[in-house]
């Protein structure tokens, strides 16, 4: 498992590299990429339980973002308290997910 951090200007990222269902998170975060790859592969990335736990780690308004859009991540998110929208996704993929806190 490992922990980087990168500052550009006022902008700090941290990536952990593991096993998120383990991983100590970062606190206090504006903005949560999860890239879990599918409900399928990792089922216990997508439940509501761990989102709550992606949800307690963000600012209030802080964000959720995720290329899965499949209806069970969508109510995986609500329940764990987020309001789910679909948006434009980047090229190759129609819709992405933003989750706000």
């Amino acid at each position: 498992m490992g922990r980087f951090r990168a500052s550009f200007g006022t902008i700090s990222l941290t990536v952990v590299v593991g096993d998120a269902s383990k991983a100590p998170l970062p606190e206090d975060c504006d903005v949560v990429y999860l890239d879990a790859i599918s409900p399928d592969s990792n089922p216990e990335l997508w439940t509501p339980a761990f989102c709550r736990r992606l949800r307690d780690v963000l600012k209030p308004d802080g964000r959720l973002a995720t290329y899965s859009v499949r209806r069970s991540v969508r109510e995986a998110l609500a329940e764990a308290g987020f309001e789910v929208c679909k948006r434009p996704g980047p090229p190759g993929k129609r819709e992405c997910l933003v989750a706000i806190r």
